[in-house]
This record gives structure tokens, C-alpha cells and sequence, in this order.
């Protein structure tokens, strides 16, 4: 083994060491004007604005859960002046304490390029002007925080709702004249080989699930060449039809991975659906929420969410379920919440049921 010391590495160029010296002030004086603060307060007053009216379409197009909205926004609206004045003030005096400190180093590098000394301590207090920048985005973003947080709730709720009226607008089956959209999700049907992948709709109603994926439609030589669109409603039943609803994560290592999962359970006397159900959600989708979600269409709670507009009474107590066949007079079957006809099981007359 050699005992010759380590060879020390060239020295660099003073030039070059200069050159990148002004390039990271460049950038440092670039971020000392605090841009992407600045863009904070520009994108919340255009979402601030911009909410009552995103809420209004929603409305026109039929969405009439989630009735605190109205008042969430105009909480929103009432506190952003204030929160908005305070924020930039501090944006003021925060870009104005950081242009100094990088004037005062670009000054300090024009005179290293005549004396390279300089160039360390130019270095030292670049050192110091990246975190100074870091805190002052941070405290303006602080700020703001309370907007900012209330907004991304909202419109991460309004976006859901978005998506459920784009996908019942494109939809292949149609609600009832009675019945409205409550939430709809990405999800996968776990049902052995075949797995479809489609949207989960809950309606006031029922719950369905649409195949929306693509297939294969020609193979050469096991490459496909060519796809399709395939969408088919492949089952519905009434919200009420669901005995048990059972959320579980599946998989995944330290968070990462994870598959939600809700499995439904229908009634044994529940006709034309399959007893379990397994449906594992898509895009973030959460199986708990929807889990609470179909719960609250079952009992009912779901229309004290109902939004009413200005002038516009409650909606009416439903009529009573009919408990007997008026055709034979025998007892009719369980009836669940959404079902629109039942059949009786001793004459087969089919009864309508009130809404």
C-alpha cells in the first residue's frame, strides 16, 4: 500500500469561482423579490372571487347538497381583506429587508472580481441570505394560512361535485324525475379475474356503478393495436338494499400503496345484484367517507344537507309505505329506501312506491 499522501485537488479558476458566485446571487436576488409569495396573493384574490360564482353553476346545474357552502364562502369573502392587508404588508417589509442584504452582497461581488479574498466571504453570506428567504415565504404563506386552507377545503369540494354532474351528464342510464346525484367516485369492481374499473354513482336513491375503461379492441400478435371505449352500467340497487358496509386498507408499506377498499352487503331478499360487493377506490377516493356517506342517504340525515334557495320550503314528508298488496291484500316484502316497485310474492302484482 502506498503511504504517499492524497493528491490535493486542482484550485478553482478564480474566474469560473466568480461566475458562480454571480449566478447563484442572481438567483438569490431573483427569489429576495419574493415572486411566488407574491403569486400566493394573486391566486387567492382570483379564488376568493372566484368561489360564490363556481357554487352558483353548481347550483344551476342541479347540485343541491352541501347547503353550508353559500355561508362557508362568504366567510371566506368577509375575512380575506384583512387577512390580505396584514399578508402584504409583511410581503413589503420582508422584500424590502432581503433586496438590501442582496444589493449589499452584489456590491460586495463586483469588488471580489478586483480582490478574489472577498470571494469568501461574498460566499458566506450567500450562506446566510437562502434560509433568510425561505423564512420570509414561509411567514407570508403563515399569513394567509386560514384563507388559504379554507379555500382548498371548498374547492376540493366543489370539484367532487363537479366531477359526479360531468359524469352523470355523459352517464348511459338516467335518474329518476325524483331522484339527485349525491357523490360519485373512481372505483374498481375486485370481482376474481374480471375487475372492471368504471365510476361508483350514490343518488338519494341508489347506488350504481358504470364501466368506463378502455379495452382492447384488435390485437397483432398479443400487442394491441387498437382500443375502445367500453361504458355499461353493470349494476344498481336501492341505497336502502346495503345491510352492512365494511372499509378496510389494504397493502401498501409505510402509507404508500395502500388500497382502499368498501365491501357492500345486500340483503338476502335484495333481487338483482350479487350479496357482496367489493369496490376498490380510485384517485384518492375515500372508503370511509363514502362508507359515512351512504350511511347518511340511508337514514335520512343526508337531506338535512339539502341546500335551499332563497324563498324555498322544505321538502314535504313522504307519503307512507304501502305494507299491504292492494291487488290480494297479503303482506308485502321489505321495502328498502330507493326502490320504486316491489312485487308481491303471493299474486306477482307489481306495486308502486312513493318516492
Amino acid at each position: 500500500m502506498s503511504n504517499q499522501p492524497a493528491a490535493t485537488p486542482p484550485a478553482q479558476d478564480p474566474a469560473e469561482k466568480t461566475n458562480a458566485l454571480r449566478t447563484r446571487w442572481e438567483t438569490l436576488h431573483q427569489r429576495s423579490l419574493l415572486p411566488n409569495s407574491l403569486a400566493v396573493l394573486e391566486r387567492l384574490d382570483k379564488n376568493v372571487a372566484g368561489l360564490e360564482t363556481d357554487i352558483a353553476a353548481l347550483r344551476a346545474r342541479g347540485y343541491r347538497y352541501s347547503r353550508g357552502w353559500e355561508e362557508r364562502a362568504r366567510a371566506i369573502k368577509r375575512q380575506w381583506p384583512a387577512q390580505r392587508l396584514a399578508a402584504r404588508r409583511l410581503f413589503d417589509e420582508e422584500s424590502k429587508t432581503l433586496q438590501k442584504k442582496a444589493q449589499d452582497i452584489g456590491n460586495l461581488l463586483t469588488q471580489a472580481a478586483r480582490s478574489p479574498a472577498i470571494m469568501v466571504k461574498v460566499e458566506q453570506h450567500l450562506d446566510t441570505l437562502e434560509p433568510l428567504v425561505a423564512s420570509a415565504e414561509a411567514r407570508i404563506k403563515q399569513a394567509v394560512g386560514v384563507t388559504e386552507d379554507g379555500i382548498g377545503a371548498l374547492e376540493k369540494e366543489v370539484q367532487q361535485a363537479v366531477f359526479l354532474l360531468d359524469h352523470l351528464d355523459s352517464a348511459q342510464f338516467k335518474l329518476y324525475p325524483d331522484e339527485e346525484g349525491v357523490a360519485a367516485c373512481r372505483a374498481q369492481w375486485l370481482k376474481g379475474r374480471e375487475e372492471p374499473e368504471g365510476i361508483l354513482f350514490l343518488t338519494n336513491q341508489r347506488l350504481l356503478f358504470e364501466q368506463r375503461e378502455e379495452k382492447a379492441a384488435k390485437k397483432v400478435l398479443f400487442i394491441t393495436t387498437q382500443k375502445e371505449m367500453v361504458q355499461e352500467m353493470l349494476w344498481q340497487a336501492p341505497v336502502g338494499a346495503v345491510a352492512t358496509l365494511s372499509a378496510e386498507d389494504k397493502g401498501g408499506f409505510l402509507g404508500f400503496g395502500v388500497k382502499e377498499t368498501l365491501t357492500l352487503e345486500f340483503a338476502d331478499n335484495a333481487r338483482d345484484i350479487d350479496h357482496t360487493i367489493t369496490l376498490r377506490f380510485k384517485d384518492n377516493a375515500d372508503n370511509e367517507g363514502w362508507q359515512s356517506l351512504i350511511r347518511r342517504v340511508q337514514s335520512g340525515q343526508i337531506e338535512s344537507e339539502r341546500h335551499l334557495a332563497a324563498g324555498q320550503a322544505p321538502a314535504a314528508h313522504p307519503a307512507p309505505l304501502p305494507t299491504a298488496c292492494p291487488a290480494c291484500g297479503a303482506k308485502l316484502p321489505a321495502i328498502f329506501k330507493g326502490m320504486r316497485q316491489i312485487e308481491c310474492e303471493f299474486c306477482h302484482t307489481m306495486v308502486s312506491l312513493p318516492a
